[in-house]
């Protein structure tokens, strides 16, 4: 009896009924695949990152102001100046960061303290790696501009307060601890010192009850020339 020859695969596949696919078809395919799962993947890590990134920015944002007056207030409990205060954490020319983070996390705020993951946020949000002199000034110390004669007061309590002396147009006034807005009659005032002799301190009302403003933000004025001698 003479032996059945073994059918070829092509054989079989077209006596099945069975279709075969081209081999480039299958390379392309599985190119594409290759090229497009990763493609897929990172276009969705990249906006998960973004939305991520969005809210820790959001979040800082909304930290920022609140916390850089809890900074001027922790400095005038400590009787130092915004400068001073720097110069008492900072290591060389910059704040370290974990020592910056750790005067953050110590901080009274309303609502709570910072947590170490958010004042790693915000320490990197003004500088990274340490906060230098010139990031800390210009995030802490904020100056107005009085933009309507008002009175400097001995306390803040507008109806219990007596005057220092009237704030002259003009004058420049650095914040040492506000804005805070009164709910009962809806002023907002500050406690600053004038930045021109005789530096008078005291609380100075930015805004009255009806929105009326009475100082408006401002940067800081050049220190006077020295007098040129003789």
């Amino acid at each position: 009896m003479t032996p059945t020859t073994p059918k070829k695969t092509s054989q079989i596949k077209q006596s099945t009924g069975a279709k075969t696919i081209n081999p480039k078809i299958i390379n392309l395919l599985t190119q594409n695949h290759r090229l497009g799962l990763p493609r897929t993947l990172t276009r969705k890590t990249n906006n998960a990152n973004s939305k991520v990134s969005g809210k820790c920015k959001s979040l800082v944002a909304s930290k920022l102001d609140p916390t850089a007056d809890a900074i001027r207030k922790f400095a005038a409990k400590k009787g130092k100046t915004i400068e001073d205060f720097f110069k008492s954490l900072a290591k060389g020319d910059k704040i370290p960061e974990a020592a910056f983070c750790k005067m953050l996390c110590a901080l009274e705020l309303d609502g709570g303290s910072l947590s170490p993951e958010i004042a790693k946020l915000l320490s990197r949000t003004l500088e990274a790696d340490g906060v230098s002199k010139q990031a800390f000034m210009t995030y802490v110390v904020v100056y107005y501009k009085v933009m309507r004669s008002i009175a400097y007061t001995d306390t803040q309590d507008i109806n219990t307060c007596k005057t220092v002396r009237k704030a002259d147009e003009g004058e420049v006034i650095e914040v040492l601890e506000g804005p805070i807005k009164d709910e009962s009659n809806g002023m907002i005032r500050i406690r600053g010192k004038s930045f021109k002799e005789p530096h008078t301190v005291g609380w100075v009302t930015v805004s009255g009850s009806s929105g009326t403003p009475f100082l408006q933000k401002t940067t800081r004025p050049k220190e006077p020339s020295a007098p040129k001698e003789a």
